[in-house]
């Protein structure tokens, strides 16, 4: 997938939201998430959507402190955040689920990586 479209509309939603250009990666994060953060590595990424919540995308060098701070387990990959809920990769498919709960109900709102970034370019806020 070419993501220059939903990179451009993101720093146009709010010139403050940076990406830095990567073509090495050296994490060890989900083969979904390599096409994304080989060519776009979120600095400093808030998507403000239409219901006026916000989505939070997080650097490369963060990515591995996520996973301990939310603790879903090792089916999870966590790489952004709604509202402070965890956005993770799990089997492929993108999930969410409450923050803080002992049991969260996980919820799958996008079949894979690409249309979650498909789905967050359509309900961003112009």
């Amino acid at each position: 997938m070419d993501y220059t479209e939903f990179i451009n509309a993101v720093i146009k939603q709010d010139a403050r939201n940076t990406f830095e250009r990567s073509g090495n990666i050296n994490l060890e994060i989900p083969k979904e998430l390599v096409p994304f953060y080989s060519q776009y590595v979120p600095v400093d990424v808030e998507i403000v959507l239409n219901d006026l919540t916000s989505v939070k995308l997080y650097p490369a060098n963060r990515l591995k402190s996520l996973q301990n701070e939310y603790n879903l387990g090792d089916k999870f990959f966590v790489f952004a955040t709604r509202e402070s809920d965890p956005i993770a990769i799990m089997d492929g498919k993108i999930v969410t689920c409450a923050h803080g709960n002992k049991l969260p109900k996980i919820e799958v709102i996008a079949s894979n990586f690409d249309v979650y970034i498909h789905e967050l370019l359509n309900a961003m806020k112009i």
